[in-house]
């Protein structure tokens, strides 16, 4: 059992554990003071030459017997001793002790750092135990240099950028040369040619990234968000772009990345999940648009069945019957490589034009006969309403989807990772008109 204190506290401590009374204590400190002068150092017989030492005090002798309080002024008496009288006390008590009690002293302590919580139940001074160090969590570099460039072998390119950022040791150990001679050269370079050059991302097969050469070369290739972010001129819709594992891809039409993975198995510029969100798109025209042709002719019966005579009604209503038919002509038969948004356009914006006068003529007629209440709004004239209403809403839906394709868009914009959310809403918001009007304009070659 060992601890750790000042000479005078040891030598308390010391006499404690030995088991020593009060008046054999007594007769220690009595012997220590008859010692002979050549026991004593030249700086202690200038000190007992000026002052006598005296016996230890019956109070601080009987308070020390009993265990009370009072056994603290049995320290205080013995840290005003000379060296020699607190030695020779200490070797006296280790002398009659039977117990392997080792005491180990460090530099003196001060009277006032003595804690509370260090004095026994008798009075004494405690054994005190040295303070444990804290225990820390083992460093990284502390590892044996063959496990650390296990560690290092397995790591990502990007995950050894951050490690050497932490310590120089880490910094040198995972330096480009170490990296070469751990992998290899050969190794190393098909490391690098896996690897984008922007974010370092890790791609084994190489179908993620593009191929790109000039400087940097084999750390030249490029992934796919990066190329996005950047605007790459390559990553086209209706272009072919080179892989870096040497393999040509189409552009996907639908979200404008490479198709690089499960492609659609009947159009290869699609992926297969962008195809089928395509499908439904052009289900949900075909509906609509049969609807508006619906809406069309019936809006052309009721005006020659109810406003035969009524030229503000049944002239732009026929009109526009025709009109229907010519571009219903030309969305089917214009094809995916001939642009003739233009054509449409004009086309919509003129039936467009011709549908406000009977919806206000109609309107007005339902204004007067609410206002008068003699005769109530015929059912007729509710429907031919409602109907000429609905075909004005279809024709503006067209105009603003064939005014957006005027300027070719590029709707896979939608989805790039840089765009910020308001034009993102926006392109959103442009998508909606162009699929309601005419969403085969993905597949237009005309780029």
């Amino acid at each position: 059992m060992a601890s750790s204190c000042d000479p005078a506290i040891g030598a308390a401590a010391a006499t404690t554990t030995a088991g020593l009374g009060a008046h054999e204590l007594q007769a220690a400190f009595q012997q220590v003071t008859r010692l002979p002068a050549h026991h004593l150092s030249r700086q202690e017989q200038q000190q007992t030459d000026g002052d006598t030492i005296s016996p230890l005090p019956p109070a601080v002798i009987r308070s020390s017997g009993n265990g009370g309080p009072g056994g603290r002024n049995i320290i205080h008496g013995l840290m005003g001793s000379g060296e020699t009288v607190r030695n020779t006390i200490t070797a006296f008590a280790a002398a009659r002790s039977n117990s392997n009690t080792i005491v180990t002293c460090k530099a003196p302590r001060n009277l006032n750092e003595i804690k509370e919580d260090e004095v026994g139940d008798d009075g004494i001074l405690a054994d005190i135990q040295p303070p444990r160090p804290k225990q820390t969590s083992p460093f990284l570099t502390k590892l044996p240099p063959e496990v650390l460039q296990a560690i290092i072998r397995r790591c990502r390119f990007a995950d050894i950028v951050n490690l050497r950022k932490t310590c120089k040791t880490l910094h040198l150990l995972a330096s480009p040369r170490e990296m070469r001679i751990l992998h290899g050269s050969h190794q190393f370079r098909q490391l690098l040619r896996c690897h984008c050059r922007v974010c370092l991302t890790h791609n084994e097969d190489r179908r993620k990234l593009l191929k790109t050469g000039g400087p940097g070369y084999p750390l030249s290739n490029k992934c796919i968000d990066c190329a996005l972010k950047e605007e790459d001129p390559r990553v086209k819709v209706g272009r072919k772009v080179e892989l870096a594992n040497f393999s040509s891809v189409w552009v996907c039409r639908w979200c404008g990345r490479p198709v690089a993975e499960h492609p659609a198995v009947s159009s290869e510029q699609f992926h297969r999940r962008c195809y089928s969100r395509y499908n439904r798109a052009l289900g949900i025209f075909f509906i609509l648009g049969w609807l508006q042709f619906c809406f069309g002719i019936i809006g052309g019966a009721l005006a020659w069945r109810y406003f035969r005579w009524d030229r503000l009604v049944f002239g732009p209503t026929v009109t526009n019957f025709l009109l229907l038919w010519i571009v219903l002509g030309l969305v089917i038969f214009r094809g995916n490589r001939v642009r003739t948004y233009n054509i449409a356009f004009c086309l919509e914006l003129v039936i467009l034009g011709l549908w406000i006068a009977p919806v206000y003529h109609v309107s007005k007629l339902v204004r007067d006969d609410l206002d008068t209440g003699v005769v109530p709004v015929a059912k007729s004239t509710w429907a031919a309403l409602v109907i000429f209403g609905l075909n004005m809403f279809f024709r503006f839906m067209n105009v603003v989807g064939n005014f957006i394709l005027l300027f070719r868009p590029d709707l896979t914009r939608r989805r790039r990772p840089a765009v910020s959310l308001w034009k993102r809403g926006l392109y959103k918001i442009a998508c909606l008109f162009i699929f309601f009007t005419y969403p085969q304009s993905l597949e237009s070659k005309v780029q």
